[in-house]
């Protein structure tokens, strides 16, 4: 092989080990990583909007809100609210039926809803 060619074939190499296959793990902001125990659904608190903006839950469930984007974030309702954050999580259990609206102060646009049954 000419040295040219020696060239080729390594960056071919190279990029093929860093693209990866069908096998590599999906990113961690990607990752539908099942509730912590004890919790019975959860929100992504993304830039711009909560998923799902609307949840129904049983009387006593506890819901968690994880943090997916990249900008400062908060969950406010009547009766709860987290700190303005940028990951992690927080919960509060619903214990009552009825509809539960809550928003992010830092965003106004920013709203969801628990509906408990």
């Amino acid at each position: 092989m000419t040295p040219s060619w020696t060239v080729v074939v390594a960056v071919v190499a190279v990029l093929a080990v860093s693209c990866g296959g069908a096998s590599q793990a999906p990113p961690a902001s990607t990752s539908t990583a099942s509730p912590t125990v004890g919790v019975s659904a959860t929100v992504q608190v993304q830039d711009d909007v909560f998923t799902p903006q609307v949840l129904t839950v049983p009387a006593g469930a506890v819901v968690e809100w994880r943090w997916a984007g990249k900008d400062l974030h908060n969950v406010t309702g009547d009766d709860f609210a987290s700190p303005s954050q940028g990951s992690g999580a927080f919960d509060h259990t619903f214990a009552q039926p009825g509809t539960y609206y809550y928003r992010c102060t830092l965003h106004t646009h920013m709203l969801g809803e628990v509906v408990v049954r």
